[in-house]
């Protein structure tokens, strides 16, 4: 196998890495820059939900994209996701707001 072949077959099995689920699409992207605008005092329990939902897999997607991070960074980015989760989790409940899938 040519070098330029082996090089390609290790970036596209490095990107598997990465679950689908992980990666926002362009549509999650506008909606949570449309809410970041808001002031967190003005939201509603939909979009804080929202926003904690797609804040947690921003932060999950960057943990296990392969980057130069350190492990240290990818820790602290995967327990902020998890934790952003969590947070989106807690305000469901409160509110008894149906689950979205994003």
């Amino acid at each position: 196998m040519s070098t330029r072949k082996a090089s390609k077959a290790k970036r596209t099995a490095t990107r598997k890495l990465l679950p689908k689920h992980l990666s926002m699409t362009k549509a999650e992207h506008a909606r949570f820059d449309l809410i970041n605008k808001i002031h967190p005092s003005n939201w509603t329990p939909q979009e804080s939900y929202e926003f904690y939902l797609l804040l947690g897999k921003h932060y999950l997607g960057a943990a296990y994209r392969k980057s130069k991070r350190t492990a240290d960074n990818k820790k602290f980015r995967r327990d902020q996701g998890y934790y952003a989760l969590d947070k989106a989790a807690r305000i469901r409940a409160k509110y008894k707001l149906k689950p979205i899938s994003v």
